[in-house]
């Protein structure tokens, strides 16, 4: 339901309170016996609850419904009653915030978090099986690239994210051309999605629409020329277009690097 990095951005809100205050919140959410106060320092014991929860992502709350989601919202809740705290949630916790909208949420101005994207599409688990297929296949470049899109995304860099975001596409297509295409491999990125199109059986599928030799209409040509339209060094971006591109590119990229594990 929630990435990683979500849950730490959310969960690290708690070193901001005394001891006191998180024993009430680990008693609250029956998570006492996960840090309790022989841990010693604040930070141990609000690891301990990310690593727990990190690993447990389905448990359920009090309330019944998904532990980390009632945990998450009684810290922002908390965190929206502070007299001194006046700024919308998303200015005050940014980071957050940018990491919900990734995982395809939203803080509305209750405290709530609520959904953007269907249920049917689980995009922070995909994110991470993502990353785990890269650092499997040994993509070493192209899950850089990756890391530094989600980084710069998260601080709110858009134009850094956007780019970082072709170029991650880039080299995981040319990751798939250099070990499926053994001669004479395209000198250009474009050229190696065409040649990923000609296999037998293609890599790129003229007959799923994902490719068109005769103009450049095919479903990966268009996510290609979607994903900069103003080149590889695009002016500023906003930050529904960039969670947008993120979003999709992981869809894409999971769709593609599950039929690489399968090929031919």
């Amino acid at each position: 339901m929630f990435s990683h990095n979500t849950i730490v951005e959310a969960f690290s809100l708690l070193e901001e309170y005394n001891h006191s205050e998180i024993e009430r919140f680990t008693l609250r959410f029956d998570l006492d016996h996960v840090a309790p106060a022989s841990l010693g320092s604040k930070a141990n014991r609000v690891n301990a609850i990310i690593r727990y929860l990190i690993a447990n992502p389905t448990i359920l709350g009090p309330s019944h419904s998904n532990l980390i989601l009632e945990a998450m919202e009684h810290l922002l809740s908390v965190r929206l009653t502070n007299p001194y705290l006046t700024e919308p949630l998303s200015i005050q916790l940014p980071k957050l915030a940018h990491s919900l909208g990734l995982d395809g949420y939203q803080i509305d101005p209750s405290a709530k978090i609520l959904s953007i994207l269907p249920s049917i599409t689980p995009l922070a688990p995909r994110q991470t099986e993502v990353e785990q297929m890269l650092l499997k296949q040994r993509f070493t470049v192209a899950n850089g690239h990756l890391q530094q899109a989600i980084s710069a995304h998260t601080r709110g860099d858009w134009a850094a994210a956007n780019a970082q975001i072709r170029s991650f596409i880039e080299s995981l297509f040319s990751e798939f051309a250099r070990v499926l295409i053994t001669t004479g491999l395209g000198t250009t990125s474009y050229q190696r999605l065409e040649q990923l199109a000609q296999l037998n059986p293609p890599f790129i599928d003229q007959n799923l629409n994902e490719w068109d030799f005769s103009k450049p209409k095919g479903f990966v040509q268009g996510f290609w020329n979607r994903l900069h339209p103003m080149g590889s060094h695009p002016g500023l971006s906003d930050e529904d277009d960039c969670t947008f591109r993120l979003q999709l590119s992981f869809l894409v990229a999971h769709r593609f690097l599950k039929r690489f594990e399968n090929y031919p």
